[in-house]
């Protein structure tokens, strides 16, 4: 920012704006929701509101807290356009005014679940085909759900439904680790896409890591308090050699609970 002196200044003029009407200035509230009249209690109906609108057509949701403060959580992918070149800016823009008319949508729908709701998009990446690249990202929304009783849970069995209940994780197998304590271990296959045979292994570990990284954040997502200790790395990682001189990475990743 130092080095654009239109931006330098532009920003200053803001701050100069801000401070000068310091005195208008309100104190900032959030009104908690009136949980003993929430709408509903079941993340179904909650999913199947967020699956009438464009955005989240494909969503997912999970009860993610449970008791007096039981809370939904929902998830999907957005993608954006393909362009010749990546635009982190544009991408952001476009997701996240996706994202608030998702909100705007759903905060009308007439169930009070969304109105305390929040919404997030994560890292935005880009897949390349031929000679475009395209956006996409997970979003994720949490709210909160009218009281619902705890349920315990098993975990390899959890685990794996969940693991499996991903877009990277669909072929995940856990099991228990008894030397770890109580813990699980959940064992998955990531691979690339293909890259040509000028791409370096440091691009192509990039889009490998992405895919941990997103794995680990849609798991996360789902059930916060059952993931709080979710610790992910990889186990082994190969460079596959195609007959046309093509590659890929292909790993196995090892993520514990």
């Amino acid at each position: 920012m130092s080095h654009d002196t239109g931006l330098n200044t532009s920003f200053q003029a803001y701050l100069d704006y801000l401070v000068s009407n310091v005195d208008n200035l309100t104190d900032p509230s959030t009104p908690a929701p009136d949980l003993a009249n929430l709408s509903t209690n079941d993340p179904k109906v909650i999913r199947s509101f967020f699956r009438k609108t464009e955005t989240g057509l494909k969503a997912k949701c999970t009860t993610a807290a449970f008791g007096l403060n039981s809370r939904f959580s929902c998830r999907g992918l957005i993608f954006g356009n393909a362009t010749y070149s990546p635009d982190w800016n544009s991408a952001w823009s476009d997701f996240n005014s996706r994202i608030n008319d998702l909100m705007s949508t759903l905060e009308s729908s007439g169930v009070n679940n969304f109105q305390s709701m929040n919404c997030r998009i994560g890292e935005i990446r880009f897949d390349k085909h031929l000679n475009l690249v395209r956006p996409f990202t997970i979003y994720s929304c949490e709210g909160p759900l009218a009281y619902r009783s705890r349920i315990s849970y098993r975990h390899p069995q959890r685990g794996q439904t969940d693991f499996r209940n991903t877009r990277i994780g669909i072929h995940s197998t856990c099991f228990a680790t008894p030397s770890n304590g109580s813990s699980t271990t959940c064992n998955t296959p990531i691979v690339t896409n293909v890259f040509s045979n000028t791409a370096t292994y440091e691009e192509m570990y990039q889009k490998l890591n992405g895919e941990l990284n997103e794995l680990k954040s849609e798991v996360y997502t789902m059930r916060p308090s059952f993931y709080k200790k979710l610790d992910c790395n990889f186990d082994s990682i190969d460079t596959i050699h195609l007959p046309d001189g093509r590659k890929y990475l292909a790993a196995n990743s090892s993520c514990n609970f």
